[in-house]
């Protein structure tokens, strides 16, 4: 049992993350979220234009 628990204290040290490593790694993650949610927002707008555009189009 001993033996495990010495081959597992490196992996669990190396697992964890330094403050900079996390911090980078939150700012990705957020920068991500925050494109992901310009381009939903730039896409629903174009649909949306696009949709105007063919009501207006349609013979009255």
């Amino acid at each position: 049992m001993s033996s495990m628990e010495r081959s597992n204290r490196p992996l669990i040290r190396m697992s964890r993350l330094t403050s900079r490593e996390h911090d980078t790694t939150v700012l990705k993650a957020t920068t991500i979220i925050m494109l992901c949610l310009v381009a939903t927002t730039l896409l629903f707008i174009l649909y949306q234009d696009a949709q105007y555009a063919a009501t207006k189009a349609q013979p009255q």
